[in-house]
């Protein structure tokens, strides 16, 4: 009984020491997010509440958003990802596989359907109709069509009035000239008062018949793909800089994280370090009963 009593008294020591280590160690742990809320009793809150993290999570969001922001990940390393040779072709496979299906070709209305909402490419269609009906009949204006048929009405007269015999020699030219300029502004005030309902609906159809049309069969691939790439060099080496300057990254990674519940956050830092700090509880455990074993030797 007595060796027994002397075995306890050597081991108590340690295995007291190093559960003292591991439970105060498991509680330092627990205490980096528990609680989650300061805990109050009456207008007195209670030491140690809320956790460290709760308590500063606004200044870790700051932190890791500059971290993230001015370290991991500038607007210099999205820049330099965005023109990328390897990303740009990627997004123009994307594009192209996009555009021309991966097994049958894309007509330009399906495409249309696809980008536009419900209605829209009808609408769209209209509009685009209507707007090549007036810049036909503008330039109609502009080039006096109707003027230009007067003249070459008289230059095919005059060539043919050796053929006409005596009525063409009666016809003096400035009577002639007289009567085809006024049959040409009779032509350029149709043209602008009836051009819309003419030209309309044959702009309608070739409109029609063009956007039913493959878009290989307007354009190859090859073409395509160098007016994407064109497009993608073009635009986003003028409007990149300005883009990443109004993209504030920092600013970003601080909201989601200050927007985040704490208990989201708990499990987020768990999955990264549960093993290192399961670590440092066992830890605690060996450094008890360590010092639990020097302890009886003291």
């Amino acid at each position: 009984m007595e060796t027994f009593l002397k075995i306890l008294n050597y081991i108590s020591g340690p295995v007291v020491g190093a559960i003292i280590g591991y439970f105060t160690n498991y509680l330092a742990v627990k205490m980096l997010f528990r609680p989650y809320k300061a805990k109050k009793i009456g207008k007195w809150t209670l030491p140690f509440t809320p956790g460290i993290m709760p308590k500063r999570q606004p200044q870790l969001a700051k932190a890791i958003g500059k971290a993230v922001g001015e370290k991991l990940f500038t607007a210099d390393d999205i820049k330099n990802a965005v023109l990328e040779k390897d990303s740009k072709q990627n997004t123009i496979n994307l594009v192209l596989d996009g555009v021309y299906g991966k097994e049958n070709a894309q007509t330009v209305d399906s495409l249309l359907d696809v980008v536009l909402e419900e209605n829209q490419c009808h609408e769209i269609k209209e509009k685009a109709s209507l707007c090549i009906t007036e810049r036909l009949i503008h330039t109609a204006n502009k080039l006096n069509v109707g003027e230009l048929i007067a003249k070459q009405g008289i230059a095919v007269i005059n060539e043919k009035k050796s053929s006409l015999g005596m009525l063409a020699m009666m016809i003096s030219d400035d009577m002639l000239n007289g009567v085809l300029m006024q049959v040409g502004e009779k032509i350029n005030d149709y043209i602008s008062e009836n051009g819309q309902d003419l030209l309309l609906p044959l702009v309608r159809e070739e409109l029609n018949t063009v956007t039913s049309k493959t878009v290989d069969e307007i354009f190859s691939k090859e073409k395509c793909e160098k007016i994407i790439s064109a497009a993608y060099d073009k635009i986003l080496s003028k409007t990149i800089d300005g883009l990443l300057k109004d993209l504030n990254i920092s600013a970003i990674v601080e909201a989601k994280i200050n927007a985040m519940d704490m208990h989201e956050l708990e499990a987020l830092c768990m999955s990264v370090m549960k093993k290192e700090l399961n670590v440092v509880v066992n830890l605690g455990a060996v450094i008890g009963f360590l010092l639990g074993i020097i302890n009886i030797f003291i």
